[in-house]
């Protein structure tokens, strides 16, 4: 309908349909998905409407989001206080509880990152604004040792993100 009763509709015909409402030479009009989202590519609408991929890190490092309608893989952390020879693939299982596997140079073209942080905050080219400490960037495949850095500051510690999907 076009108006509310009791006010004028200049633009409807006699049964009170606006004319813009009506079909335009017969065509069907498409019912779009999800408001018209790409589920190609929309991170919140991934394949089916509802479906959000996560997506961490911050420009260059920025992982997750939708490709051809699948969520792509994205950041697991794992914290350390000292070096092991701990392997993105123990990452990937550990930190998300086996339900991942390291994905070789598929985040932001790498296979993990090393940093260095202050008092267990985030590691800041995952959500934070300044340069990381230290940052090492791990290109190898999901089986090398992860390169920890020996030394940290004062209330430093450790934490790898490797790329899990």
């Amino acid at each position: 309908m076009c108006s509310r009763p009791g006010q004028p509709c200049p633009t409807c015909d006699a049964d009170g349909v606006a004319d813009d409402d009506l079909p335009d030479d017969g065509e069907d009009i498409p019912d779009l998905p999800c408001g018209g989202a790409d589920l190609q590519t929309d991170r919140y609408n991934c394949g089916t409407c509802g479906k959000s991929c996560l997506v961490e890190g911050r420009k260059a490092y920025e992982a997750g989001g939708c490709v051809d309608g699948v969520c792509g893989p994205t950041w697991a952390g794992l914290r350390w206080l000292e070096p092991s020879l701990l392997t993105c693939a123990e990452v990937c299982t550990t930190a998300t509880l086996a339900e991942a596997s390291c994905q070789a140079a598929a985040c932001a073209g790498l296979t993990g990152l090393v940093c260095e942080s202050i008092f267990f905050t985030a590691c800041a080219v995952m959500d934070g604004d300044g340069p990381p400490l230290t940052l090492v960037e791990v290109d190898g495949s999901c089986d090398e040792p992860i390169p920890w850095p020996e030394e940290t500051l004062e209330g430093g510690d450790r934490v790898a993100y490797c790329c899990c999907g």
